[in-house]
């Protein structure tokens, strides 16, 4: 009878360990996942790709995203897809993070030094200040974009994923991204960008592009030449251009507009 006890005992310690070591797993899982707190903030603050800076930069909870983003090391997760959801994230929260330390501002110029042309050449402009903090390391926008996303996951639609706040830049989402989801949201992002007339127009009678500065500094994520930006641009047009520039892509002409650094605020 004492020894069948000991046994039943010894069972259920056993069992008790199992299923505490489960837990912790589990919390330990969830915790390297965190973007439902990233869209709960963005669900509020974010509609149509325009961000109330206003409230958003009240908002708690976006320092507590990031407060969250520092304690995590992204090679603990083991698909690529939830890295690559990871990295967007981090850098869409730090540009949005950036913008409220210094809000209320007009321009995402107001954040550089000099001046958008001498804060680049200098390095001294927002996407080059170290305050980006992941797994307690400190990163710039400009390495999360240039020495992670792009160099990693090779994706083009990287450009249209990564929102800097700007008009003239990707559009903030009102969801944060997602491993399971993000082939669906990336395309989603690359049709809205394309298809904004804000940031670029099609004249099919004059065969004229007029596209983002961004189809012009990026073009090595999209083709080698200009043909095959607007060959790769064509894939997420309207049926009746994308075969006019599929069929007539050397009668094509670009020119590429301004790019627009007032910050994309629901307030005017």
């Amino acid at each position: 009878m004492f020894i069948n006890d000991l046994r039943n005992r010894g069972r259920y310690l056993v069992l008790v360990t199992i299923f505490v070591c489960f837990c912790n797993f589990n919390a330990n899982a969830t915790s390297l996942m965190p973007h439902d707190l990233f869209t709960k903030v963005l669900s509020k603050h974010v509609s149509e790709g325009r961000i109330n800076f206003t409230d958003l930069c009240k908002d708690e909870g976006l320092n507590q995203y990031i407060e969250k983003l520092n304690t995590i090391d992204p090679q603990s997760m083991a698909q690529e897809k939830e890295r690559f959801a990871f990295w967007l994230n981090v850098y869409n929260a730090y540009s949005l993070w950036a913008i409220c330390k210094r809000y209320p501002i007009k321009s995402i110029n107001d954040l550089n030094f000099g001046g958008l042309i001498v804060s680049v050449v200098l390095k001294k402009s927002v996407w080059d200040k170290p305050f980006v903090m992941v797994n307690h390391k400190p990163y710039t926008l400009r390495q999360v974009d240039h020495e992670i996303l792009r160099p990693t996951f090779k994706d083009p639609r990287i450009q249209f994923a990564i929102a800097c706040g700007a008009v003239g830049c990707a559009a903030s989402r009102s969801e944060a991204y997602e491993a399971n989801l993000i082939e669906e949201q990336l395309d989603d992002q690359a049709r809205k960008f394309i298809n904004n007339p804000k940031l670029n127009h099609f004249n099919k009678d004059a065969r004229m592009a007029e596209l983002s500065p961004l189809f012009n500094w990026s073009r090595k994520l999209f083709g080698k030449d200009e043909r095959e930006v607007l060959l790769y641009i064509s894939a997420y047009l309207p049926q009746d251009l994308r075969k006019d520039i599929i069929e007539n892509t050397s009668s094509w002409k670009i020119n590429y507009n301004k790019y627009d650094l007032t910050i994309n605020d629901t307030v005017k």
